[in-house]
Parts: C-alpha cells; structure tokens; sequence
C-alpha cells in the first residue's frame, strides 16, 4: 500500500527555494561559460600536442633507423669476427687434438711397457725375497763358521785318528823296546853304583867312628888342659870348646843325612826294578812314558800339523765364502739399484696418466653456456618490430649448440695448467671473458 503525502503550503519555502533556483540558475550560465572556454583550450592544446607528438615520433623513428642500423653492422662484423676466430680455433684445436692423440699414444705405450715391467718388478720381488733368505742363511752359515773352528780343534775324523794312532803305536812300541834296553842297562849299572856306594859309605862309616874316636881323644884332652889353665883364661876356652861343639855336631849332622840318602835309594831301587820291567796295561805305559821328553816332543809335532791343517783348511772355506757373500752382495746392491729407478719411471708416468685422466674427464664434461636476448617494445613504434623480431626468432632457434660453440665451451673452461704452457690465443676464451662473445642485451626505448 502506497500511503499518500499530503505537501501544505509553506509560504517560506517558497521563497527560499526560489532564490536558491535562482543562483543555480546564474551559476549555470556561468559555469557554460568557462566551460565553453576550457572547451577551446583543450582542443588548442590538443592539436599542438599532436603536433608535437608527431614531431617526436618521427625523431624517434630516426633515432631507431640509426641504431639499428649501428647494430646491424656491428652485430655483421662481430659474427665475421667470430667466423675468423672460429677458424683459427678450428685449426688450433686441430693441432691440439694431435698433440693429444700422440701423447695418448705414447703414453698407452708406455702403459704397456709399465704393465711389462710390473711383472719384471715382481719376479725381482721374489728373487728379493729369495736373496733375504739366502742372507738369513748366510748369516747361519756365519755362526755355524764361528763354531765349526771350535768343532774342529776338538773333532777328529775316524781315518785320521786311526793312522795317527797306528804311527803312534808303533812309534811307543820302538819307544817301548829302546827303553827296556835302557832299563836294563841302567838296572846293571845302577847295582854297580849301589855296591860302589855302599863300600864308600862303610868306608865313610870307619872314617867317622875314627874321628869320632880321635874327637873325643882331643876333648879329653882339652879338658886336661882346661883343668891345667888358670881361672883367667876359662872363659875364652869356653868358647873355643862350645865352637868346637858346634862343628862337630854340624859334621855329625851332614853324615847322618847322607847315609838316609843312600838308605831310601837303595830301599827305592830295590822295590821298583822288578815291576818296572813288566806290561800290564798300555794305558798305564803310555801315561808313564808322555812324561819323557821325545814322545812329547812328537805329539807335539802331531798336534801343531793338525793346527796347520785346520787353520789353512778355514782359511780357504773363509776366504771362498767372502768371495761368494760379495758377489750376493753386488748382485743385491745392483737390483735394488735397477728396482729405485723403476721405480721412479713408474712415479712419472703415473703423474702423467693422472694428467691424461684429468684432461680426459674435462673433456667428457663439457659445459654449455646459454645466451639471453630480449624483445624490444618500444610505443607507437610499427616500422622496426619486423627486424628485431626477426634478429630474436634466429637467435631462438639456434638452441642447438653447434660444432664450433662446444670447442669454444672447452676451450672456455678452466685447465690445470701452468700460465706459461696456455696458448696466447687460448687466453683471449677465458670465461672471465666470455661476455663480450655474447649478443647484449638490447634495453628498452623509454
């Protein structure tokens, strides 16, 4: 339901609104006014700025015309700058990859000759080893040398022992039958002597009981003529009679010494001659005659020969092993000699092959770089979007990277080598440089 509005009557507002619709009116009128004048300036404005808007884009056509036609030429003279440069490396990389083939070559051959003398080098570790024990050896050979002399002087063989004793046995058994003859010879004379002695010491007996008799005639003497002496002269014939005791003690002394001498002798020979004619034992005999002086001048004539033969014998045994240990020894000292420089063969070629790997994983791993190139869009610009265009399309199908662009990407890449051996051309593809090789980057017209 619509309610109604019922509007009174307001003289008031009338008024008012009259006056206000008034002023409006007049605001209006005048409003049109400036209106109609902005109106005017604007299309005067307008039109100037088309003008000048022409003016600009014709000097801005011209600015592009003329940078493109910069870039063009020098993009055309750095491609057939790089055209020669690509050349150059062609035959470069040519000669290098020579140079690479012939090193390979030489170095597989020396690979081989390595490999040969690998299984060289392990036939001589076993003769080494071989030699080692030979040395153990020798050195037994050394210590049983220093006993076999103490061996010898006390070891004799069975042959030798045996003629020696042969000669020997005939020379006691002469020795054994001279002697007899001696003994009998000294038993004769010595039964001589005895009974020439015992007359001599009954003779000695009768001088001594005379001159005992005859001291005692003297002591009686004296003491007659002691007694005769006055008491003055006593005390010198004291001790003229206590030296004359004296003497005659000492005398008595001697004889009675001399005749035990003559009594043990004659005990001793009357004991010994019957059993010393006898042979019970060879042993025995032999003990009793080494202390006479011939048998032990010839064993000792014996013993210094088989010195003499023992010394010479050790002599030449020593001398011939001497000679045999220093051929061993410059036989060894010659190996290990040949073994060092092998060795050191062995060192550098496995430095170079280390080189070659080195050298070969680069090339396994060859690195591409990307090119980044940017559309230009520039305002009311109509005439050159076909040529840059044109330049971006080309750019974007060469993703493919070409024959020529992978040398240059190794060539870029960094090498393990010293600054004198690169190559003064190689130097210019450093990838430090890499960058003015790129297309720049065209920048947007503002």
């Amino acid at each position: 339901m619509q309610g109604k509005v019922k509007i009174e009557y307001l003289p008031k507002l009338d008024k008012v609104l009259r006056v206000t619709f008034a002023s409006i009116k007049k605001d209006l009128n005048e409003t049109k006014e400036d209106f109609e004048v902005l109106r005017d300036e604007v299309n005067n404005f307008s039109d100037i700025f088309k003008d000048k808007l022409n003016k600009h884009i014709k000097l801005v056509t011209k600015d592009v015309d003329n940078n493109y036609s910069s870039l063009d030429k020098r993009i055309t003279d750095n491609f057939i700058g790089l055209e020669k440069q690509i050349t150059k490396l062609g035959k470069v990389v040519e000669t290098f990859v020579k140079r690479t083939n012939d090193k390979v070559t030489t170095l597989t051959k020396e690979c081989k000759k390595v490999d040969s003398f690998k299984a060289l080098a392990d036939e001589l570790h076993s003769e080494i080893k071989t030699l080692k024990l030979l040395k153990s050896d020798l050195e037994k050979i050394k210590v049983i040398e220093s006993n076999y002399s103490t061996l010898e002087d006390s070891t004799v063989t069975k042959k030798d022992f045996d003629k020696k004793f042969k000669s020997f046995k005939g020379s006691v058994d002469k020795e054994l039958s001279n002697y007899k003859v001696e003994n009998e010879f000294l038993i004769k004379k010595s039964k001589d002597e005895l009974e020439k002695d015992k007359k001599s010491i009954s003779k000695k007996f009768d001088k001594l009981s005379e001159m005992i008799s005859g001291h005692n005639e003297d002591f009686k003497e004296n003491l007659l003529k002691m007694e005769s002496i006055s008491k003055d002269s006593k005390e010198f014939v004291n001790s003229e009679i206590s030296k004359m005791k004296d003497e005659f003690n000492a005398t008595i002394i001697k004889n009675k010494s001399d005749v035990e001498d003559i009594r043990n002798i004659h005990s001793k020979i009357s004991k010994d001659v019957p059993e010393f004619v006898k042979e019970k034992d060879l042993d025995k005999k032999i003990a009793k005659l080494v202390d006479s002086k011939d048998i032990k001048g010839i064993s000792k004539q014996i013993d210094e020969e088989i010195k003499n033969l023992k010394k010479e014998s050790t002599i030449e045994i020593n001398k011939k092993l001497d000679s045999e240990r220093q051929d061993y020894e410059d036989k060894i000292k010659s190996l290990e000699e040949a073994l060092n420089k092998e060795r050191s063969n062995v060192a550098d070629l496995e430095n170079d092959l280390n080189i070659i790997k080195k050298a070969i994983s680069k090339l396994e791993g060859r690195v591409t770089t990307k090119k980044v190139v940017k559309k230009v869009t520039s305002p009311n610009v109509k005439k050159n979007d076909n040529k840059v265009e044109q330049i971006i399309s080309k750019k974007e199908k060469e993703k493919k990277p070409s024959f020529f662009k992978r040398i240059i990407d190794f060539l870029v890449e960094e090498v393990d080598e010293d600054k004198d051996e690169k190559d003064k051309r190689l130097q210019e593809f450093d990838r430090k440089k890499g960058d003015k090789f790129e297309i720049k980057e065209i920048r947007e017209l503002k």
